[in-house]
């Protein structure tokens, strides 16, 4: 079985981060098979080498996909010199994995990133209340801007929810990526994504 590994946390229980669900509910939708994986951030990566070599040797394939997030976490980064770690990774352990890059395989960006192009339409104001709420919070030294992860999740703490979907969205990490009137599946900017 192919592997996708993914940069977050694995799953605890039954709770499973935001990003992982996202994942399993595109392989669902696409109609896909493959072991899903939280690696924990991509410094982990050589942790699962053996995991690599087994998926290989199996005739099936790994993927790696993490967020392409140097302005926030390391201020050189570019997609060349991560490309060319990433090779150099490879080699030293002996092992092949395919690399996409959130939030498009071509811009810095992260997960977060893409969750914010796949907001339905009609609920885009919530973001855009969002960045005014960020722009003025920008004009007080004394405050901390909220990041992207702020922003996507106050826009899906912004929904009425019965009893047990509160109970899933705080118990579970449940994001309801399956609830068309929230999220966008079948937005162009998932394009690069699904064609991996």
């Amino acid at each position: 079985m192919n592997r996708i590994y993914i940069e977050t946390t694995p799953p605890e229980k039954d709770k499973k981060t935001n990003e992982y669900r996202f994942f399993e509910y595109l392989l669902k939708l696409l109609n896909l098979e493959a072991e899903l994986i939280g690696i924990g951030g991509k410094e982990k990566l050589r942790v699962f080498e053996n995991q690599f070599k087994d998926t290989t040797r199996n005739g099936d394939k790994n993927l790696v996909i993490i967020d392409a997030d140097g302005e926030w976490n390391v201020g050189s980064w570019n997609f060349e010199s991560e490309c060319r770690k990433l090779e150099e990774l490879k080699q030293e352990l002996n092992v092949d994995f395919e690399v996409f890059f959130l939030p498009n395989h071509q811009s810095q960006g992260v997960f977060e990133a893409l969750l914010e192009k796949i907001v339905a339409n009609d609920h885009k104001r919530v973001i855009d209340c969002h960045i005014q709420f960020e722009n003025c919070i920008e004009n007080y030294k004394e405050y901390v801007t909220p990041n992207r992860k702020a922003r996507i999740y106050s826009y899906i703490t912004s929904f009425k929810r019965s009893h047990k979907q509160n109970e899933n969205f705080k118990n579970r990490g449940d994001w309801f990526f399956d609830d068309s009137k929230l999220w966008n599946f079948s937005a162009e900017e998932l394009e690069p994504l699904i064609h991996i």
